[in-house]
Formats: C-alpha cells, sequence, structure tokens
C-alpha cells in the first residue's frame, strides 16, 4: 500500500505486530521509515532505486537476517539501526566508510550474530574524507575477534564507541590519541590483555571507560587521577595489582564521580585515591582480598553509612562506608576491615570471617549464637556444626522432654559444644532415647519413650519378693485346695480346662498383649493409670522397669537375649518340676492299677492318699481297695477300684494296651504322672503363648531402621532404640540382628 502514496516522506508503524518480509520497494520520495518492535524476517530489500533519498533507518528488533551490505548503496543515509535482529556475517566496510565519505552519522548494529574481525576505518582510495561524519558506532552482543584497530581513535568526529560483549583479544591501543575526541569507550565482556595504557587514560576528551571482565593486568597508572575529564572508569574483574599511589605533583582530578576497581589483585589502603579524587562520589573496591586498612583510618578517613549494606550471598552483610570529609560512600571487601563490621543475615549461624551457614531445622539463629527449643536434639557434623534438630522420642510431652530439659541450650561458634545440659539425668545418647542404668541406686529403665527414675532398691526388691510370695501363695492354695476339698479343686479344674481347651483363654491372651503393643496411641491418663498394667502380658523389661532390679537389662542386648532365652529356661525348669512330681510318687510299687471301662481307680498308700486328697480310705492291708469313698471315686471319674498288691512295671507309654488274662479291656495309668503332665504340657503351651507376640515384635523392631534426614544415605538408627546404629560397624545391631534372626526362625517353626 505504501507505493499507493507516492508523495509519501516518512513511514512510523512501531508495534504493529507486523510480519512477513520488507517491500522490495518504496516510495520514490520517502526519507524516514521506522518499523521497530514488529515480527519481520527475511533478507533486505535493495532501495537505493526507488528510494535514493532515505537518510534514516530504523528496523531494529524484528527477526531480519542476512547481510546489511545492500544499504551501502544509499548515499543519503545518515543513521541506520539494525539492532537486535539476526544479521550474520562480516561487517561490510563500505558501511562504516560512508560515515567517512557520504553523512552517516550513527550505525547501530548491536545483538546480532555479526562475526569476522572489525574492519578499518580507512579514507577509501580516490575519495575524500575531509569531512566526516560518523560519531556512534554500536557493535556490542556479536561474535567479533581479533584486535581493536587503532583506526577507531584517530577520526574526530567519533565520540561514542560500544565493543562490548564480544570476543576480542590484544591489547588496548598504545596510542598516542592526538586527533580523538572518543568520550565514550565501552569494552567490557572481552578477552583484552595487557597493562592498562597510561597513554588511554590521558585522552582528554574521555568521560565513561567500561573494561569490565577482561584479563587487563598490571598496576593502576596514576594518570588517572589527573584526567580532569573522566567521570566514571570501570575495570572491575581483570588482573589489576598492586597498591594505590598518590601523586601529589598530578592535578586534582575534580571530575570523577564513580570508580569501580573490585574483584582484582589490589593490595594496600584506599586512601590515595581518594587523596587524587576529592570530588568522587562512589568508588568500589570489593573484592580485593588483599587490601587493607591502615590504623588510623578508622578513625579519621571513615566511617559507616547510616543505610546501605552490602550482601555477598554468603549469609552475612556488610555495611558500606563513607569519607568523613566528603561524605562520599565506597565499597570495600570486608577483609579490609577484618569483617569487624560485618553480621549475619537474620537465620543465619556463624562468624562472617568463617563464612555464616543457614540456620538448621528447628534452629533459632542470631549471629554466632544458635538456640533450640526444648523437646530437640541436636545432629552435629564433623566441625561440630548442628545439621539440624530431630524432634526427640519423648516429644509429646514437651514440657517435660528429657531433650534440653531446661529449655537453655545455646550453641557459640568458636565454643563447638553447646552449653547446656542436652539431655536429663537417666538419659544420653542419640535422641537422648537412652536411659542409663548404673547402679541399682542410680537407675533408669525406658516406659512409653521416657526415661523413668526407678524406686529405692529395697522398694524394687520388696515388689520382687512380693510377686514371687504371691505365685508362692498360689501354688499352696492349689495343694491345699486338693487336699481338702478335693470336689472343689475338681471342679476348678474342670473349668480351667474347659476354658483352656476352648481356646478362649489364649484368645484373650493375644486380646491383651495387641492392646498392650497399642500403649502409645492412648491418651496419656488411661495410659499411665490403666493400660500399663497390659504390658504384663509382654513380659517387657523396659516398660515394667525390671531393669531396675536387674541394671545388667539396660542393655538391650542382654535384654534380647534374656527374652530370648526365657522359654528353653522356662522349659527346664517345667520339666524340674514334673521332675519333682514323680519323686513323690508312692504307688507303681506296691501296687498296680486297672482302669476298666468301669473305670476301676487304685487304692493308694496311706501317704499318698494324703498327697492326693484320698486321706479317708481305709488300708485293709490287702490292697484290695474295699474302702475306697464314694467321693473320692467320684472325684476320679466314679469309678469302682480293683486292687492287686503284685508290682506291675508296666510304663506310663503302655497305656492303653490290652491284658490277656481273660479279663475285660484294661487299662492302668498313675494318676500323677497324668496330673503332672497334662498341667506340664498346659503350662507350656501358655509360656509359649504369653511370649510369642512379643516375641516377633522384638524381632521385627531390629529391622525397623528410619534413615537420618542430613547424615548420608547409609546412616539409619532403629526406631525403637534410636542410638543404635542399623549398621554391622555397630557391634550391638550386630548382635540384635544375629538374635532376631533366630527369633524369627523360632517363630516361624512356632
Amino acid at each position: 500500500f505504501l507505493l499507493d502514496l507516492p508523495l509519501l516522506q516518512a513511514v512510523s508503524l512501531d508495534n504493529c505486530g507486523l510480519n512477513g518480509s520488507l517491500p522490495l520497494t518504496l516510495p520514490p520520495l520517502l526519507t524516514s521509515i521506522s518499523l521497530t518492535s514488529n515480527d519481520l524476517s527475511g533478507e533486505l530489500p535493495n532501495w537505493n532505486a526507488s528510494s535514493p533519498k532515505l537518510i534514516f533507518i530504523d528496523l531494529q528488533d524484528n527477526q531480519l537476517s542476512g547481510s546489511p551490505a545492500v544499504l551501502c548503496n544509499l548515499m543519503a543515509l545518515q543513521g541506520i539501526y539494525l539492532n537486535y535482529n539476526r544479521f550474520s556475517g562480516k561487517l561490510p566496510i563500505c558501511l562504516l566508510q560512508n560515515g567517512l565519505t557520504h553523512y552517516l552519522q550513527y550505525a547501530a548494529l548491536d545483538h546480532n550474530q555479526l562475526s569476522g574481525t572489525l574492519p578499518e576505518l580507512r579514507c577509501p582510495v580516490n575519495a575524500s574524507c575531509a569531512n566526516p561524519m560518523l560519531y556512534q558506532i554500536l557493535l556490542s552482543y556479536n561474535q567479533f575477534e581479533g584486535t581493536i584497530p587503532e583506526s577507531y581513535f584517530q577520526w574526530k568526529p567519533l565520540w561514542l564507541l560500544e565493543l562490548n560483549n564480544n570476543r576480542l583479544t590484544g591489547s588496548l591501543p598504545a596510542g598516542p590519541f592526538n586527533n580523538t575526541v572518543v568520550s565514550e569507550v565501552f569494552l567490557h565482556s572481552n578477552h583484552l590483555t595487557g597493562e592498562l595504557s597510561a597513554d588511554f587514560l590521558k585522552i582528554p576528551t574521555l568521560r565513561y571507560t567500561s573494561l569490565d571482565h577482561n584479563n587487563i593486568s598490571g598496576s593502576v597508572p596514576v594518570e588517572i587521577y589527573g584526567n580532569h575529564s573522566i567521570i566514571a572508569f570501570s575495570a572491575s574483574y581483570n588482573n589489576l595489582e598492586g597498591v594505590l599511589i598518590y601523586n601529589s605533583t598530578l592535578s586534582v582530578n575534580a571530575s570523577l564521580v564513580s570508580s569501580d576497581l573490585s574483584y582484582n589483585h589490589l593490595s594496600g589502603s584506599v586512601m590515595p585515591y581518594f587523596y587524587g579524587n576529592q570530588n568522587a562520589a562512589f568508588l568500589m573496591f570489593t573484592g580485593n582480598d588483599a587490601m587493607r586498612a591502615v590504623s588510623r583510618e578508622y578513625k579519621y578517613e571513615w566511617t559507616v553509612m547510616p543505610s546501605g549494606e552490602q550482601n555477598f550471598f554468603t549469609g552475612y552483610v556488610c555495611p558500606r562506608l563513607e569519607m568523613i570529609e566528603t561524605r562520599a560512600p565506597f565499597d570495600v571487601s570486608p577483609s579490609y576491615y577484618n569483617y569487624t563490621l560485618c553480621q549475619c543475615l537474620p537465620g543465619y549461624f556463624g562468624i562472617p570471617s568463617l563464612n555464616c551457614t543457614e540456620c538448621p531445622t528447628n534452629g533459632n539463629c542470631s549471629g554466632d549464637i544458635m538456640t533450640w527449643p526444648r523437646g530437640f536434639y541436636p545432629i552435629f557434623q564433623p566441625n561440630g556444626i548442628p545439621l539440624g534438630f530431630l524432634p526427640c522420642t519423648d516429644a509429646t510431652w514437651l514440657d517435660t522432654s528429657d531433650c534440653n530439659p531446661f529449655d537453655n541450650c545455646s550453641l557459640i561458634w568458636y565454643q563447638k559444644q553447646p552449653s547446656c545440659q542436652v539431655c536429663a539425668r537417666g538419659s544420653s545418647d542419640r535422641l537422648c532415647s537412652r536411659c542409663t542404668c548404673e547402679t541399682p541406686s542410680d537407675c533408669y529403665y525406658r516406659k512409653n519413650n521416657r526415661c523413668i527414675a526407678c524406686k529405692s532398691p529395697s522398694w524394687n526388691y520388696s515388689i520382687v519378693g512380693g510377686v514371687l510370695g504371691s505365685a508362692g501363695i498360689v501354688l499352696v492354695a492349689i495343694f491345699a485346695l486338693n487336699y481338702f476339698w478335693p470336689v472343689a479343686y475338681k471342679q476348678l479344674k474342670e473349668a480351667f480346662d474347659t476354658v483352656s481347651e476352648s481356646g478362649t483363654l489364649k484368645v484373650m491372651l493375644i486380646f491383651v498383649q495387641s492392646t498392650a503393643a497399642l500403649n502409645v496411641v492412648w491418651p496419656d491418663w488411661i495410659s499411665e493409670h490403666v493400660m500399663q498394667y497390659l504390658q504384663l502380658s509382654n513380659g517387657q523389661a523396659f516398660a515394667l522397669g525390671l531393669t531396675c532390679v536387674l541394671p545388667v537389662l539396660a542393655d538391650p542386648v542382654n535384654e534380647q537375649l534374656a527374652y530370648l532365652l526365657i522359654i528353653p529356661l522356662l522349659t527346664v525348669g517345667l520339666i524340674f518340676l514334673i521332675a519333682f512330681a514323680y519323686a513323690f510318687k508312692a504307688i507303681a510299687k506296691q501296687c498296680r492299677v486297672y482302669v476298666l471301662p468301669f473305670v476301676d481307680l487304685p487304692a493308694i498308700s496311706q501317704s499318698s492318699r494324703r498327697l492326693w486328697g484320698l486321706s479317708n480310705i481305709v488300708d485293709d492291708g490287702d490292697c484290695d481297695g474295699a474302702s475306697v469313698s464314694n467321693n473320692h471315686r467320684s472325684l476320679y471319674g466314679n469309678y469302682n477300684t480293683i486292687i492287686s498288691s503284685t508290682p506291675h512295671p508296666r510304663k506310663l507309654s503302655d497305656i492303653g494296651t490290652a491284658e490277656t488274662d481273660g479279663s475285660p479291656q484294661a487299662k492302668y495309668a498313675s494318676p500323677i504322672a497324668i496330673l503332672s503332665w497334662r498341667w506340664g504340657v498346659f503350662a507350656w503351651l501358655f509360656i509359649l503363648y504369653f511370649f510369642f507376640f512379643d516375641l516377633s515384635n522384638r524381632a521385627l523392631r531390629v529391622f525397623n531402621c528410619i534413615q537420618d534426614p542430613w547424615l548420608s544415605e547409609h546412616a539409619s538408627y532403629m526406631q525403637s532404640l534410636p542410638w543404635i546404629h542399623c549398621s554391622f560397624d555397630d557391634s550391638r545391631w550386630q548382635k540384635l540382628t544375629g538374635m532376631a534372626l533366630t527369633m524369627l526362625i523360632v517363630y516361624t517353626l512356632g
């Protein structure tokens, strides 16, 4: 549509969302075209034939590509803005020469993909360059290589040169720079080397210079103090070294406002720089760690700014300083004043000179002091600094937790050890989970994840004596009932047989055991006053406080071993009891017992009668058993008794075999044998029931390990005993594992 406007002289369609390619021809009278910030693509057309009067072209911020060489034929051009596109290839020398031979004043080709070396600014052969016009060259953010031609500093109109963010190498132009009027030079982010040229700093028109992020070395020339035109000078992130020297013979630079020499290798004091730049507004020397203040500076030369700070992204902040006389601020590395003015950020812990680290989880940090609340335990790293704070196993009761019991724990950086009692008396080790028990008088046992103090040894022994005495009283009562009230004894025995053989007692025992295992989920008052007694069903030494009587059980290895051996030990004890019962039998030596289908019981000797509740049987001397009372016959099944005085050495295994003497089918057995074995088997089964549930739990808890959230991936600890490391390097866990595998075998066989 532009061709339909033959008198059109200027076009401005910026930010209009245009796309596609540029028109091949333009109106003949067009002098200015601006199509910035669109989505135009393709190459530049040759507009010289259609619009020879073009003096201004602004096509920045598009997707144009190719080479800008076609613009060399537009002799009337005064300004071209082709930055922020995709132009590639070498920079056409004819484009810059138009600034020497014709009217081109500014060429903006930055932020493209141009490459190669920079062309020399020389007057073409057979051309007149008496009145050059070029004063701005913007070629930053391209891919130019090689050195910077000195000719860029030899043409008077040129005052702005942007060559930053390329791949330029070599040193700065050496000079002399007699004819140049260059004022702003930006050469940062290249690969320049060599020393900082004194002639370069003496350019009389130089006002702004950026040499950051190069490899420039050497010292800072004193000529920087005598150049009255420099306003801002930046040479950070180089390899400048040496001390700053003030040359009093040079006149003071009254125009220098900002100077950045940070992150070099300078040493000494910053004061000589101020002596030569009394009117400087802001100077930066951060990163020169070898620079040090002299003693008099602290009092007479500079002070801390009322506001403003430097954040070094290392967890601490340091103040900015300012000159006392001029109030000019300046930045230096914290090492300049030995970090004495720095402090850690809120939520960080440490000393700025040694770095500040983020405050560990659940900790409270303020500078070089770290605190943590009650109920948490510190997990230390090798350097003594906590990685974090884990809730202790008794964290449910924060007000009475064994961890940090007085809620006053703190850690000062240089101490490396907490200045408090980390665990309460009676607890120790990781998470304060290990209860100490050295002697019965100073012993603690673990109950509901807490360490409970044992009562006095006399009290503990009296409790044990009471339990054993009660068991003895029960046994005596059973024998007395059998002796004096055999009928009641029989009824009680039948009731017990009914309950035990039906499985009710076994089911009730398993129910009580599983309920006791859930004590930790019950409310505290129920656990303390009701549920705690159900622990008796599991025989837990820790929960019952048996360690108060036997301190050796405080070691979980010994406690596990005792629990593993208790079944075979009780089994052996039961066998001894049965053997003890057999030692008192008084039959089968004088009389043979026949239990006919009518079930006749023997008449027993007078002493055995008293033992088995048959004391009212009259011994007629011939062992005929005629006088066995009816109530004792009914005690053993309302049987008739036939007794022979002939000894009969039959074994118990022969019970149930048939006689061959022509008499009816007969069976014989010793009532004591029947009673002993029957009760022995029942007692042994209930021993298994009693310990079977907790046997499996104790075996499985050894392998229930929890990964430490901060230590290495192999650092895991038992959940039930958090102070035992789940590793074969820990001999305790190694022994517990062996016993647990044995328990699992017993469990499987059971």
